[in-house]
């Protein structure tokens, strides 16, 4: 169960780095562990059950409330549902 958990934090964090990016750090060398924390929370939520609406409004939270950034509701949405098909 541990190896999975893992593999889908990875998987989480790649699709967060590629897709989601809000700071805009495009594959900097810096990129490769600004996510992570996000990604391990966004695993959780996915092995629970969470809805794409979820997923969405939580992305949307941290780029509000964690980067002070304006949320992207479609890019939140769409990588939501790239984050659901993860699992």
């Amino acid at each position: 169960m541990l190896v999975q958990m893992k593999r889908s934090v990875t998987e989480v964090e790649n699709i967060l780095n590629e897709f989601w990016d809000p700071i805009g750090l495009e594959a900097q060398a810096a990129q490769l562990e600004e996510y992570r924390g996000f990604a391990i929370r966004i695993a959780a939520m996915l092995s629970a059950g969470a809805s794409e609406s979820e997923i969405s409004l939580q992305l949307q939270i941290w780029e509000r409330e964690d980067m002070s950034l304006k949320a992207d509701e479609k890019r939140a949405l769409r990588v939501s549902k790239l984050l659901i098909g993860v699992e």
